[in-house]
């Protein structure tokens, strides 16, 4: 009997001008890079709403590309997510 190949999630993408410091040339990610970091970071929009302290619809904004995720919300879930933003420099 064959053993299949381990499975290996797809990885998170994230732009670098979403991971640079706000005035350091920061721009705000798009709904696929939102959406990667909740993922990797194991939040849905409920649960990423309770962490940030925003509404749930915010973040649904964030997530259908309808407004733009601010900084520190940003960092804070990538820092969750360990994608960038692994230093406290903020």
């Amino acid at each position: 009997m064959e053993i299949p190949p381990p499975y290996t999630p797809k990885q998170a993408y994230v732009p670098t001008v979403s991971l640079l410091p706000y005035d350091g040339g920061w721009q705000a990610p798009d709904r696929e890079a939102v959406r990667a970091v909740l993922t990797k970071a194991k939040l849905d929009p409920r649960l990423a709403s309770d962490f940030l302290g925003v509404s749930r619809k915010e973040v649904n904004r964030w997530t259908t590309g309808e407004g733009d995720v601010p900084f520190a919300c940003w960092a804070l879930l990538c820092w969750r997510a360990g994608v960038g933003f692994t230093e406290v420099w903020w």
